[in-house]
């Protein structure tokens, strides 16, 4: 759900560049036979991020040394990746692999444009977290293999040390009432304008925000049946109540403040975001001082889950003639050493649940907090083309912190828009 679109150190000119070559798509002309095996070049799509680019960049040249296979990058910022995928599938112009969120792809999954994952690949599906394992999932096959665990937002606070402590808090709470008594303390106002929110959540991101709630209330998002999206409730109630409470009861947080890296600019105290932050503020932001912090029990909850829905993974179109070439880079990307080099430099904790006890993800203080709470993420907006629902539920958030709508009825209204594109996915 994050929006990286956002994210400081990609400029215009190279996410321009970047559409260009991604416009390419397809198999090159020095690509082998039906078969695969003997391809030389394969293209593979990539995020703009600056730490997945990294990690891409290297293990394409490692690649390419040990086996003398290219592998041609192209970039594709965040905000058009999704559209970038329809359009090349409908075109025809599709890359061999593609490493993108998984839900992005859930049409043409269902709908026979990815290839299933090849047999030998039992052994990792199996010790892959389950949250990561429900994007490829369809019909008791798989459809990519997850590189990562998503969080969004979960039960720990990411804080500005130093705003922390020059306003007196210690970031450990045994109460909600005793957090919104801090969080307002961290809260900085001139003229009755907020300049610096105790927490960011509408500059951040507010749909995270309000699932966070909404799962800790006991709400379930699908039905039982996964046809129908169910938050027109008390969960539902309670997670928008929650949100307009922060901003307009106690004034932690203002819908005028969208730095999307507040917490180190200045403009924020704390913000809900997964490990994966952490990466895009230490290349941004290198000296910056940030740890985590326990969010205490919320109004009406019953439960600790939290929502994951962003999971990476390598995919491979069906329609590729290089398909085995593929899945053999895929194998050598799903090696520990390359996921463990993944993981470090990207800020995402690996799917592999084996891997969890590695001292190098263990110990990090990025992981470790998170690690015995990985049990309680269940998977969400797996169901459908992702982006409109992130659309309809943003819209849906946003009515009710502005005031144009009251929870009830922006809670009905999104339900009512959103279930017929999950029933028609």
């Amino acid at each position: 759900m994050r929006n990286r679109s956002f994210v400081r150190g990609i400029t215009a000119a190279i996410a321009t560049a970047a559409l260009v070559s991604a416009c390419s798509g397809g198999s090159p002309a020095t690509a082998g036979s039906g078969n695969g095996g003997s391809s030389k070049t394969l293209t593979m799509w990539v995020h703009t991020d600056p730490n997945y680019q990294a990690v891409a960049e290297a293990n394409a040249a490692a690649y390419e040394k040990e086996t003398g296979v290219k592998i041609e990058l192209s970039y594709v910022p965040w905000d058009q990746y999704g559209a970038k995928i329809v359009a090349a599938f409908a075109s025809g112009s599709e890359p061999d692999i593609i490493q993108g969120v998984a839900s992005w792809l859930y049409p043409q999954k269902v709908g026979g444009q990815l290839a299933e994952v090849p047999a030998d690949f039992a052994s990792a599906l199996a010790d892959t977290n389950p949250a990561s394992l429900a994007p490829v999932e369809n019909g008791n096959k798989y459809y990519g293999v997850p590189i990562n665990v998503n969080i969004d937002a979960g039960p720990l606070l990411l804080y500005n040390v130093d705003a922390f402590k020059t306003a007196g808090v210690t970031p450990t709470w045994d109460s909600w009432s005793s957090y919104i008594t801090d969080l307002q303390k961290l809260t900085v106002t001139d003229g009755g304008t907020i300049k610096r929110s105790g927490i960011e959540m509408a500059g951040g991101d507010p749909v995270a925000q309000f699932l966070l709630y909404f799962l800790r209330s006991g709400g379930t998002f699908y039905s039982a049946d996964k046809k129908s999206v169910q938050i027109a409730d008390k969960s539902g109630e309670a997670a928008l109540q929650i949100m307009q409470d922060m901003f307009n009861k106690y004034k932690v947080d203002s819908t005028s403040l969208a730095d999307y890296e507040g917490i180190a600019s200045g403009t924020a105290a704390s913000i809900a975001y997964g490990p994966w932050y952490t990466a895009v503020l230490k290349h941004d932001f290198p000296t910056f001082q940030w740890g985590w912090a326990k969010i205490p029990p919320s109004p009406g909850q019953v439960a600790e889950a939290f929502g994951g829905t962003n999971v990476w993974a390598w995919m491979v179109p069906s329609s590729t003639p290089n398909a085995s070439a593929a899945w053999d880079y895929i194998r050598w990307l799903s090696k520990p050493e390359q996921r463990l080099a993944s993981a470090l430099q990207t800020g995402e904790i690996p799917a592999l649940k084996s891997l969890w006890t590695d001292p190098k993800i263990a110990t990090d203080p990025r992981w470790a907090p998170w690690l015995p709470l990985l049990k309680d993420q269940v998977p969400l907006l797996y169901i459908g083309p992702q982006d409109p629902q992130y659309k309809l539920l943003t819209d849906m958030v946003m009515s009710v912190l502005l005031g144009q709508s009251d929870i009830p009825t922006a809670l009905k209204t999104a339900q009512d828009q959103l279930n017929p594109i999950v029933a028609g996915s």
